[in-house]
């Protein structure tokens, strides 16, 4: 599919979603099936047309992994509404595969890292947040996360002892 009509695809897919999100949050489900059914549309087999030319490739798996981004945005949305894991997982799950697409861009890996650190996945997290570390140190956006992830971490190291030190001095009464 011509790039155009990924386009326009894509912007008849946020316009969904946003519809959906002013109708309330059944609408939003409505805008995200109705926008992924738009862009398996767009990635069918057969649909592209196979010019070899590398520009285009580029160009259409960035296309690709912004659409996931976008798909995974939209999940982080809906898992900070309800708090439903399965949203944490869809969003993960595509953010996963815009970062295999898109494997340089450090927009996509802090979400993905943010995004574990909001489903309690502190390790996963952390791991995530390293590598982008190692490949910009300056990054102040990853350092910021990376210190709520070590603060976390101390909390949950505090509250495992103080519930322990609790349960000691409630033995004893």
């Amino acid at each position: 599919m011509a790039l155009k009509q990924k386009r326009t695809v894509f912007a008849a897919g946020v316009g969904l979603a946003a519809a959906g999100l002013m109708t309330g949050f059944t609408g939003v489900a409505a805008g995200q099936t109705a926008f992924a059914s738009a862009g398996q549309a767009q990635s069918a087999p057969g649909s592209a047309t196979q010019s070899g030319d590398e520009v285009r490739a580029t160009t259409t798996s960035r296309a690709d992994a912004y659409f996931n981004y976008t798909m995974g945005h939209i999940a982080e949305q809906q898992y900070e509404q309800t708090s439903r894991s399965e949203y944490a997982t869809q969003a993960i799950e595509y953010y996963k595969k815009a970062y295999a697409l898109d494997p340089k861009s450090p927009v996509i890996g802090e979400r993905l890292a943010e995004m574990y650190w909001k489903a309690q996945r502190v390790h996963e997290a952390e791991a995530e947040a390293q590598g982008l570390l190692k490949r910009d140190p300056n990054d102040v956006q990853t350092r910021r996360l990376l210190g709520h992830i070590y603060l976390r971490s101390l909390g949950e190291s505090n509250g495992k002892r103080s519930i322990g030190s609790c349960d000691a001095r409630c033995r004893a009464v």
